[in-house]
């Protein structure tokens, strides 16, 4: 059994996970390293913002970054992050197809 202490950081792991922009942030970094301005451009939220939410992902290990001369390349912090995110999708894909197959059953049966 995991001690108390491995609960609460996989709890607060998981509340990393519970705000719309920081999810679409990972979903960003799965598909490739970016920096703030590219993010923010894919986002539509502040630069104030985004950096916000990289503080809060880069404290939970889910991001880490490179510097690139003046420039910060933020990317996923390791595949363990990566898997967690392809396993959200796939699930949720997979529940809205079992969904639209349902309806579609009962709409022609």
């Amino acid at each position: 059994m995991l001690s108390d202490d491995s609960i609460s950081k996989i709890v607060s792991s998981i509340n990393s996970f519970n705000e719309l922009t920081r999810l679409k942030i990972l979903f960003l970094l799965k598909d490739s390293p970016a920096n703030v301005k590219e993010l923010q451009k894919l986002t539509s939220r502040s630069q104030s913002a985004i950096s916000h939410h990289l503080a809060v992902l880069r404290s939970e290990n889910l991001v880490k970054y490179e510097k690139d001369g003046r420039n910060i390349i933020y990317s996923l912090s390791d595949r363990h992050i990566y898997e967690i995110l392809s396993s959200l999708r796939e699930h949720v894909l997979e529940k809205n197809n079992s969904m639209i197959d349902e309806v579609y059953s009962n709409e022609n049966g």
